[in-house]
């Protein structure tokens, strides 16, 4: 008998504390409905540039969607970009890509920046003839250098009639506010209209929230959290957003295991420990944040088994200081098909010493065996996910990585291997040329790549329902459940790891 999710043995309809970001389910605290007002108000007064920044986990993605949503409910037309690894012509492209801009065939083989602002502007131009504003929002704008800020601040310049043709909304870390300090950037600075720096729950919100969460799971009131729980929790989380939501999915195993209703700071004590390394905590005595800095990555690293996705995390752009074992790809002169049908002879690497060999073998599967010594100072410098981004977007390959691996999915793809901590663990490296690409997922989203999805999803076995193009509660589950059955983060979201495993069913051992 299958064993039941903890939220179904509670008797919940959902999960109330999921980790990715969820606007389906969103909590609007006082400060919240300020921001967001404020926001949506500035862009439909096409008021140019506004600036939203905060810590991790404090609730900026699912903000952002929300926002996303009410906006496009007004007829605002949308463009989100979060590859800001991009730089250039290649971020201006990406822009005109979101916006729905149809690529003309000079465009195909490398358009000019000046050619690619001419086509945003004419659009941008089409649109407020018809008064549609039109809005950019850049998500971890943090990344984005010098160059890409003073492109942005260029797009800025773009009005009609003496309003703005482009509202910008640029979302990122603390350090985005910093390098807005500098002098540098002192004419883009002067053009922010609104800035909001977002804050974490207070104790009174803390309880507002978290009961908010479990109502609209369909909690009925059979969950109790009681009021040194609700200290406990705010002093483990400092009000953060994210450790709250990874506190309490804990705290609801502990309810499942012990056959409890009620969440008591022993249950907290408990589910706290759990989430911690065993042994030695010699960081205990340090302050709050910190401490929850030090447990993320603990439970990102160790957990999630350290997956490159489309938006990086820490664990992605952890340096590995490891030795590289030899690329596998079994059988002398095998034949290795690539996802895009072509296929590559590549010779059987039995044994290499040297480190770069088996480097250069892998990215020569893709084309690009000379780039080995820029593959390895990316590595070395923890850059590897924004390397990995930017070959994507010039080569159309995807850098895929696995905590596990098959000899099906090695001999279809080619594979290279690298040790992951002092277990005697293996992370796989695999190229893909995806044809299913997903950029926007939240619930009520439809689009052509959503009914794609469902397809591929139903034939692994995860979705029952006829495909509508339409992300909704069912989609996010059974994503959920895939991810679970394949080894990933179980996050709900189709990343591009999730992506490969649906595109290879038969070789992943999950058909």
């Amino acid at each position: 008998m299958t064993p039941l999710h903890p939220c179904q043995a509670l008797g919940l309809r959902r999960h109330p504390f999921p980790v990715a970001p969820d606007d389906a389910c969103f909590f609007v605290s006082d400060y919240i409905r300020q921001v967001v007002v404020e926001m949506v108000h500035g862009i439909a007064a096409r008021k140019g540039f506004l600036v939203l920044t905060g810590e991790v986990g404090l609730g900026k993605t699912t903000l952002t969607r929300r926002m996303l949503r009410l906006l496009e409910a007004k007829g605002v037309c949308t463009a989100l970009v979060f590859h800001t690894a991009l730089r250039d012509v290649e971020l201006l492209r990406e822009i005109n890509r979101d916006f729905g801009l149809p690529v003309p065939p000079r465009a195909r083989s490398g358009a000019s920046l000046g050619e690619e602002l001419r086509r945003l502007y004419n659009f941008l131009m089409m649109q407020y003839s018809k008064r549609i504003n039109c809005t950019l929002i850049i998500d971890d704008a943090q990344n984005l250098d010098h160059d890409s800020l003073e492109l942005v601040r260029m797009l800025s310049n773009l009005e009609a009639g003496r309003q703005k043709l482009l509202q910008i909304v640029l979302v990122g870390q603390s350090e985005l506010r910093a390098a807005l300090q500098r002098p540098a950037l002192r004419q883009l600075r002067s053009r922010v209209a609104i800035q909001h720096v977002m804050q974490p729950l207070n104790r009174r919100e803390l309880g507002a929230y978290i009961a908010f969460k479990l109502d609209r799971a369909g909690n009925q009131g059979r969950i109790r959290v009681d009021d040194g729980a609700l200290k406990a929790i705010h002093h483990c989380t400092a009000g953060n957003f994210r450790q709250v939501n990874m506190l309490l999915d804990r705290c609801l195993y502990a309810l499942c295991r012990d056959r409890i209703e009620h969440i008591d700071k022993a249950v907290v004590r408990t589910a706290r420990s759990d989430m911690q390394p065993k042994g030695r905590r010699p960081w205990m005595g340090l302050p709050v944040m910190v401490r929850n800095g030090a447990l993320a990555l603990c439970l990102v690293a160790g957990l999630l088994g350290l997956h490159l996705h489309t938006r990086p995390d820490v664990a992605a752009n952890a340096p590995f200081n490891g030795s590289f074992h030899a690329v596998h790809i079994p059988g002398t002169q095998e034949k290795v098909a690539t996802p895009s049908g072509t296929t590559l002879t590549v010779p059987v690497v039995e044994d290499i010493a040297a480190a770069q060999t088996p480097v250069a073998r892998f990215l020569g599967l893709a084309g690009l065996a000379d780039r080995a010594a820029e593959f390895e100072t990316a590595r070395s410098r923890g850059n590897l996910s924004l390397w990995a981004e930017r070959t994507y977007h010039q080569t159309g390959y995807r850098l895929i990585q696995l905590s596990r691996m098959n000899d099906a999915l090695r001999r279809r793809c080619g594979a290279l291997s690298l040790p992951a901590g002092a277990d005697g663990g293996a992370v796989w490296l695999v190229w893909w040329r995806p044809d299913l690409r997903v950029q926007r997922f939240f619930e009520g989203y439809q689009g052509a790549e959503i009914h794609d999805l469902q397809q591929l999803l139903s034939a692994a076995g995860h979705y029952a329902e006829t495909p509508d193009g339409t992300v909704d509660q069912r989609l996010i589950n059974g994503l959920t459940d895939f991810q679970r059955r394949a080894g990933l983060p179980p996050s709900g979201f189709p990343d591009a790891a999730t992506l490969f495993l649906l595109s290879h069913l038969q070789e992943s051992d999950l058909s």
